[in-house]
């Protein structure tokens, strides 16, 4: 693999959270249902797993809710991380989860009662 031209996979998609865990590390782990054919059919999968880092600051998701997902895939020995003093290669294969932003329910502006 050539790693000085590989890129790591940005999405953007709409999605629904289905279920998440919490490990003992405060890492998040999302599982989201994909709701894009075309980006299942990119992914080749209708799931995705996204990993929320400790200190990451998102509100809270809740399950079954619905709207776009902002994460980026994280490749071992390519993808680098500032620990403060030097970049250190990741150490295994995720999708950073970066945000989720809900989506708003319609109002029916016939059903307003003023």
């Amino acid at each position: 693999m050539d790693v000085q031209n590989t890129k790591s996979l940005k999405i953007i998609t709409r999605a629904k959270l289905v279920d998440f865990v919490n490990d003992i590390n405060d890492y998040t782990n999302y599982v989201f249902l994909l709701l894009d054919r075309d980006e299942i059919k990119r992914l080749d999968t209708k799931y995705l797993i996204c990993i929320q880092y400790p200190n990451w600051n998102q509100k809270i998701i809740h399950i079954g809710e619905e709207g776009f997902l902002q994460c980026e895939e994280i490749l071992s020995g390519v993808t680098e991380w500032w620990d403060g003093n030097k970049f250190i290669h990741h150490n295994y294969d995720h999708f950073h989860f970066i945000k989720f932003i809900p989506l708003k329910e319609e109002v029916d502006k016939n059903e307003i009662i003023l």
